[in-house]
């Protein structure tokens, strides 16, 4: 029996590759299929005009392109990474009874590393949050020229109160107080390897008070060895559902304790 090639055939058959080739790329690249926007809507993370509050754009309603592109995109960053990176050096996290200095990614000056560093690119404080790679759109403008996280969140400002998302503690804005801090030393350590070598360090041959996260948990480690802690390991940008952004609840401190033995 001789079957016949028809258009239609070959239409479905390319259809079919398109498919499995973008859940590839969307699998490859970190994000469920199919639910980032879906997650990150309408939340802090949406700029576009459709959120309708809060710090947005009013002359764009598009929801991801502040981060990416799928098209034109960084070719140092992924995924489709749409934006330009911060330029800031950080002061980064000390303390006396912190035990991985010797494990910094960056062994010099500490400075943040892999997905933190696209964080940085807002967080800072002073990036601005249109400073984009490509917008098939032209310039997007943010309202009322509050372009930097520290226009907004800076001593004194009407979200003082909250000034968890002004990382960088840099306030460049008229109504800031016009400086920059780029001061990480007050925030938990990132980009630096959390594994059992830094486990038995910080021991210091007593018992152990760290722990990895146990397979399967919403905290997890990423890099090459996956053992880099960042801020997405505690932190989904996609998701809300649990306030601030985290993975997992923190009632009773989960989050804290899924690492830290108390």
């Amino acid at each position: 029996m001789i079957h016949r090639v028809t258009t239609m055939d070959t239409e479905k058959k390319v259809l079919i590759v398109v498919t499995i080739l973008f859940a590839a790329v969307i699998g490859w690249i970190g994000i469920p299929f199919f639910q980032a926007e879906a997650g990150i809507t309408g939340t802090k993370h949406d700029l576009s005009q459709l959120t309708g509050g809060g710090y947005w754009t009013g002359s764009s309603d598009q929801v991801c392109i502040f981060c990416h592109t799928p098209h034109n995109a960084s070719s140092t960053q992924t995924p489709l990474w749409n934006r330009q990176e911060t330029q800031e050096t950080f002061l980064a996290y000390d303390s006396p009874t912190f035990d991985g200095e010797n494990y910094f990614a960056d062994q010099v000056g500490h400075q943040p590393r892999g997905d933190s560093k696209l964080c940085l690119s807002c967080h800072d404080g002073i990036t601005a949050l249109n400073s984009l790679l490509y917008s098939f759109e032209g310039p997007i403008n943010m309202l009322g020229g509050f372009d930097q996280l520290g226009d907004v969140y800076y001593p004194g400002s009407p979200y003082s109160g909250d000034m968890g998302p002004n990382i960088g503690e840099n306030f460049p804005g008229s109504g800031g107080s016009g400086y920059t801090v780029n001061n990480l030393s007050n925030d938990h350590p990132i980009s630096f390897a959390f594994n059992n070598a830094l486990i038995l360090d910080d021991a210091h041959g007593g018992d152990a008070q760290l722990r990895l996260p146990p397979n399967g948990d919403a905290v997890k480690l990423y890099g090459v060895n996956q053992d880099q802690l960042e801020c997405s390991s505690c932190h989904d940008v996609h998701d809300d559902s649990y306030g601030s952004f985290l993975v997992k609840p923190n009632t009773g401190s989960s989050i804290c304790l899924t690492c830290h033995i108390k």
